[in-house]
């Protein structure tokens, strides 16, 4: 850096040779560019003086980074993560004289205009490194805003030497990154941060990223809806970060963020849209690094995809602020994942991200998702169905009464079952915005038939109809209940009514697995519905048996694994859970019949949609490993209640499990 210093302060032609000795002739510092450049360190350096004073700045600025010496300057706050800016900020400080004699003597030799001019540009907060690569969000200037000039010009000077000089242990003469495209971007960096007339954060910013467009062939008018309605922000800010600058490498990028899933690009799209002025950001630290690395080793498109795995999980772990309403920055480390893209060793398909709070970054950890054993369950004697007239019951209501219209489908196709209602249960009894219109038979206070002419009122997801369409599937309710008396009190009446003998309880996804009165994060699983049915189902039972009269009463999973607890195969295991064996010719059926229904992905913006469906496709079509599915793009970026769309799909997925109810029952409430 300090070489790179030297060439730009003395300028010349020997100098210039000697920075761009080891640049490629692609890429090399034109002449021109060279000259551009010295004059502006030149005109911010007027003489020996000021450039022996950036010299010494050059020479301390990474010295937080000595652990030794961040211990010291930072007592209990030490840390092997400490911000080494932070302890060279503190160091400086008129309080730690004593502590800067020990550590730093040189710096009470320096007059007291060249220490103001030095702790001025030490404290000016910016990392520019973040701001050129677009890698942080607009409020990332905050800091920087209140500093003046020379300090401004200074800061910027100090931080392009470091960059240019980052590869110095390579080659320590030539710059190996002051190249044309890095010299643009710092040029284009230093004119709007020194630019007067940008008033605002805001405006510096899209300014910025207005210049790169123009190198990435952006037109004029692009380039105004950028600057002023905040247009193409995500994708240029993507080409920064991937170190593209020129126009066919951003029709590449272009092209393929055209190419994926509707709600990976919403998820792109807001979440680099967002500011941190006026909606919470994220700031993907070493997100450049990460998307280099996944696209050298795999590809753009699943670098692009598994950076919006990143950037979701994020915005999943800082909900709350979000769903507060709060703005600012969150910062998200992506150091050690970065690090595995780049060496190759992390697999993008299977690489399933958590993040957590640590201070005040978030801190990534890879989620284990276990195959379940489902191929050590003893298989389920289907026989036991044949002939029986069911009712089958959509336990958690809207994409698990799908579920249980389609087994009921599969059981009626290969056992000769007589399905004789499907029945949903619903909780949203209290709830004045989601009523019904143009209902059939009312069984009870609580339960209504759903018939083709029934429809919502209001905006809300309403699924049942889509079943109450197909001529094949037995007859539609609804139950609007979680009280277990209130369940159980009109699955009896629907026994007697249709004379069935038989019941099946349907899950999607595997949360009743979780145990009974266990805090569950919402955005993982919701099984409060499916224990107040199982409840419910034990009930029936209970009062069946001491009647004389008993009745068989399964649970099916479908999909297990979707949503299941971690130690799901433990209650698989103390439920007696079977294997439901699929026919050869169930993916078929479940696809085309999923694929009529619209729940196959094709109308989730229009309110058709489930994760379990998505989830069983993929899994039954062999698309196993972290998949994003077609979930809408509205749920995939809320702030109040973002859909995880990123799913880790297993081979056990494709399963269908069953148990009987009471097994299950006394599994989930099992100490």
């Amino acid at each position: 850096s300090l070489n790179v210093m030297d060439y730009l302060y003395y300028g010349g032609d020997e100098n210039y040779h000697k920075l761009t000795a080891g640049q490629s002739d692609a890429n090399r510092l034109t002449r021109e560019e060279f000259e551009e450049f010295h004059q502006w360190v030149a005109s911010n350096l007027p003489g020996e003086h000021s450039a022996n004073v950036m010299r010494y700045i050059m020479l301390i600025h990474d010295l937080g980074k000595n652990q030794t010496l961040a211990s010291a300057v930072m007592g209990e706050d030490a840390a092997d993560s400490v911000d080494h800016d932070e302890v060279l900020r503190r160091l400086l400080r008129s309080d730690y004289a004593a502590k800067r004699t020990e550590l730093l003597p040189t710096f009470s030799q320096l007059s007291e205009a060249d220490q103001a001019i030095i702790r001025d540009v030490i404290n000016t907060e910016l990392n520019l490194g973040q701001f050129i690569q677009a890698e942080a969000p607009a409020a990332a200037l905050a800091g920087f805003a209140e500093s003046t000039e020379p300090v401004r010009s200074l800061y910027i000077m100090h931080t392009l030497f470091d960059i240019a000089g980052a590869a110095g242990h390579v080659n320590a003469e030539s710059s190996l990154l002051l190249t044309s495209p890095l010299y643009n971007q710092m040029a284009a960096a230093c004119d709007v941060l020194t630019d007067s007339t940008l008033s605002t954060d805001n405006a510096r910013y899209t300014h910025y990223l207005a210049r790169r467009a123009q190198r990435f062939g952006l037109d004029n008018d692009a380039i105004e809806q950028l600057i002023n309605s905040q247009a193409y922000i995500h994708t240029v800010r993507l080409a920064c970060m991937l170190r593209y600058d020129t126009p066919e490498e951003y029709q590449q990028l272009a092209d393929a963020l055209d190419t994926l899933p509707g709600p990976v690009q919403a998820i792109l799209a807001q979440e680099l849209s967002n500011d941190g002025i006026h909606q919470r950001a994220t700031l993907p630290c070493y997100g450049p690094a990460l998307l280099k690395g996944l696209e050298k080793h795999h590809s753009l498109g699943t670098a692009l995809t598994y950076f919006a795995h990143v950037l979701q999980e994020a915005h999943i772990a800082d909900k709350a602020a979000r769903k507060a309403g709060e703005t600012g920055i969150v910062t998200a480390d992506l150091s050690t994942i970065a690090q595995a893209a780049n060496q190759g060793t992390l697999d993008p398909h299977q690489a399933e991200l958590r993040f957590h709070h640590s201070g005040e970054m978030l801190v990534s950890t890879y989620q284990d998702t276990p195959e379940l054993a489902i191929d050590s369950l003893p298989a389920f004697d289907s026989e036991k169905l044949r002939g029986k007239r069911i009712i089958y019951l959509g336990m958690g209501g809207g994409s698990d009464g799908i579920q249980a219209a389609m087994l009921s489908k599969l059981h009626q196709q290969h056992h000769a079952v007589q399905p004789t209602a499907i029945v949903s249960v619903r909780n949203f009894a209290a709830d004045n915005n989601k009523q019904l219109a143009h209902t059939g038979r009312q069984i009870s206070d609580a339960t209504v038939e759903i018939t083709e002419e029934t429809t919502r009122v209001g905006d809300w997801r309403f699924l049942e109809d889509i079943i109450a369409k197909d001529e094949t599937i037995a007859p539609v309710y609804l139950l609007n209940s979680i009280e277990p008396e209130q369940i159980a009190r009109d699955l009896q009446l629907l026994i007697r009514e249709t004379g069935a003998d038989a019941i099946c309880g349907i899950d999607t996804g595997g949360d009743v697995l979780y145990r009974a009165n266990t805090a569950i994060d919402p955005t993982t699983s919701s099984p409060d519905q499916d224990y107040a049915v199982l409840t419910a189902l034990h009930m029936i039972s209970a009062t069946a048996e001491a009647d004389g009269t008993p009745l068989d009463i399964f649970t099916a999973i479908v999909a297990p694994g979707v949503d299941t607890p971690p130690y799901a195969n433990d209650m698989l295991a103390r439920s007696n859970a079977q294997r439901y064996l699929l026919h050869p010719d169930d993916t078929t059926t479940i696809t085309q019949t999923y694929a009529a229904w619209r729940m196959d992905g094709s109308a989730s913006e229009e309110g058709l949609y489930g994760k379990t469906p998505l989830a069983w496709i993929a899994a039954l079509t062999g698309k196993h490993g972290l998949q994003p599915l077609t979930l809408p793009r509205a749920n995939a970026t809320s702030a109040h209640n973002p859909w995880r769309i990123f799913m880790n799909i297993r081979p056990s997925t494709a399963s269908v499990v069953m148990m009987h109810a009471e097994r299950l029952y006394q599994a989930v409430n099992h100490d």
